[in-house]
């Protein structure tokens, strides 16, 4: 977590770490709005899906992990009241309830983890004060310096991984799918100093490294969901990006 993480580890106490998070969580992630709220139920955290849904493993692992983090912070098995997701129920819904011993939500409008009003007083075992202060500095210095989110720019994005799914990542399909001439389209790219051929294949980069690291899809899959026909055209532009064919790459970080 970064410059974030041991800011909070410095904050006196549950409520104040979680107040920190709130106001600094754009430095570790930045993709769908972010809101906390505090009423008789207790504090929340709630991420909407505004420019997306980011995937059962991205929200599943994120809250899990902030869920482990809080653990650690305090050194008491702390447990949220309530969990929801915005993904489909899984079939193992039993596995979710014995970890986070709560009820646990899935297919809801957002992903939310409350915690009890009486978990927000609880002490801290690494407070530093004059730590806290540098810290809270340095982040507020790299809170302005993150860039402004382009609404385009995140939505074009976004439907291009979809057309990618579907198999077809071609800016007409992107054009349509934004519900826009492809004249539209390109003009708005120009606009910006964008190049649809780069943005798609900039996508396609980075989405290859996140699925070889999801060992339950094969290289054939991997292509498919990249919108390549076959896995030697994904093989080749692989190892055009990286120097190294997928398979490898998968081997020496596996």
């Amino acid at each position: 977590m970064g410059v974030l993480g041991y800011l909070v580890l410095s904050c006196q106490s549950l409520g104040e770490a979680l107040n920190r998070f709130a106001r600094y969580q754009r430095l570790v992630y930045d993709v769908n709005p972010f809101s906390v709220s505090v009423d008789e139920r207790g504090m929340e955290l709630r991420w909407g899906v505004e420019y997306g849904k980011p995937g059962a493993l991205v929200d599943e692992t994120s809250i899990a992990a902030l869920f482990n983090f809080l653990n650690i912070l305090t050194s008491q098995p702390l447990h949220p009241s309530y969990v929801c997701f915005v993904n489909p129920q899984p079939k193992n819904l039993k596995t979710y309830l014995d970890y986070f011993k709560c009820p646990v939500d899935f297919e809801k409008d957002f992903t939310c983890v409350r915690f009890p009003l009486s978990f927000l007083s609880i002490p801290l075992l690494h407070s530093d004060t004059t730590l806290l202060d540098l810290l809270s500095q340095q982040a507020e210095a790299l809170l302005l310096v993150l860039p402004k989110a382009d609404m385009f720019e995140e939505k074009l994005q976004q439907v291009i991984v979809q057309s990618l799914h579907e198999g077809e990542p071609t800016l007409p399909v992107v054009a349509a799918h934004l519900a826009l001439s492809s004249r539209t389209l390109q003009r708005r790219l120009q606009e910006r100093g964008l190049v649809f051929q780069d943005i798609l294949e900039n996508t396609r980069r980075e989405l290859a490294i996140r699925y070889l690291q999801d060992k339950t899809l094969s290289l054939t899959d991997i292509a498919l969901l990249l919108g390549y026909s076959e896995q030697s055209a994904f093989n080749r532009a692989f190892k055009r990006w990286y120097s190294e064919p997928p398979k490898m790459y998968r081997k020496r970080f596996s």
